[in-house]
């Protein structure tokens, strides 16, 4: 990722943090070093928050496909639904 759209969407993550905790909802976001440990933090926090459900946007890259199967192997008992999202036609899984 370029510095640039990184800090793009730092910055609007940090909004989107500050405009729900007005209205009282947290946003949870954790900054990792690569796919494994992302695994690793979404497993504990799912376990942390007892989270029965856990929705996701697709994406397509090949890593990150790997990463959304292996979270999803992870959690048994929290149901994972993932989405199509930015695209008009989705690629075949």
């Amino acid at each position: 990722m370029a510095p640039r759209q990184a800090a793009f969407i730092s910055a609007q993550l940090n909004a989107l943090q500050a405009a729900l905790a007005e209205k009282g909802i947290p946003l949870l976001f954790h900054e990792v070093a690569d796919f494994n440990a992302s695994i690793e933090t979404v497993k504990n926090v799912c376990r942390q928050h007892d989270v029965s459900h856990l929705f996701y946007n697709y994406q397509y890259e090949f890593n990150e496909r790997q990463r959304d199967a292996a979270v999803e192997k992870t959690l048994p008992s929290v149901i994972c639904e993932g989405f199509d999202d930015s695209v008009i036609l989705a690629p075949a899984r």
